[in-house]
């Protein structure tokens, strides 16, 4: 496997449409993204089975905004309603 770090330099960082760009690009490979700012590195690889939203895991601590998780909360409420 061939290992490649790019560094992409803006004087108004990231937004949207560059960061779409750079993920469509990147899902053509078996690859991995990563944020890094200062002392913080921020893995941002996608997951096409959360749908929409996102996950956030810090240490052993996770949030979970995915529509996936929303979804699975709505089944389990429903389930427990019966």
């Amino acid at each position: 496997m061939t290992t490649r770090n790019v560094t992409i330099l803006n004087r108004a960082g990231i937004h949207a449409r560059p960061a779409s760009l750079i993920v469509q690009t990147a899902q053509q490979f078996d690859s991995s993204i990563w944020i890094e700012k200062e002392d913080v590195k921020i893995n941002a690889s996608v997951d096409e089975t959360l749908i929409g939203g996102l996950i956030v895991k810090v240490g052993s601590k996770m949030i979970d905004t995915s529509v996936k998780a929303k979804l699975n909360a709505l089944q389990n409420t429903m389930k427990e309603a019966r």
